[in-house]
Formats: C-alpha cells, structure tokens, sequence
C-alpha cells in the first residue's frame, strides 16, 4: 500500500510540474500558475508525510489540514 502512496503521490508532483511548463511554455489567455503550484504543494506534503511516517510529532494532523486547506482555497479562486 506504501507503494501506490508514493505512486500517488508523484503522479500529483509531475501532473503539477507539467501543468505549470505547458502554462510557461504556451502562455495560453487567462492562465494562472495557481492550480500546479496547488498540486505540487499538495504532493510535497504527501511526500513528506511518506518520508517521516507518523515519528515526526503533529505530522499526522499537519499534512491532512494542509491538504484540506489547500484544496479548500481552490473554489475561491
């Protein structure tokens, strides 16, 4: 299972990486970096939470809230 969160987990990183180049690369009209920069914050901190396990004290209610306030931004966007 630890194997398909990190699959997850750099799916995420790379869909953010790609997303935010074809932004760069294009420069399609009313295009944002907000939504990579998104996944890739959202991914690091999976990443980091898959790293250090639950030993690094408040990691495990840390890296949840971040995503869960990260994403909860994306509507008022």
């Amino acid at each position: 299972m630890k194997y398909v969160d990190y699959a997850c987990a750099w799916t995420v990183f790379v869909i953010g990486v790609v997303g935010m180049t074809a932004i760069e690369i294009r420069h399609p009209p009313q295009a944002v970096l907000d939504t990579p920069l998104l996944w890739i914050f959202v991914a690091m901190f999976n990443l980091l939470r898959l790293r250090n396990g639950y030993s690094v004290r408040g990691l495990r209610v840390f890296c949840p809230a971040s995503v869960g306030n990260g994403e909860s931004v994306r509507p008022l966007r």
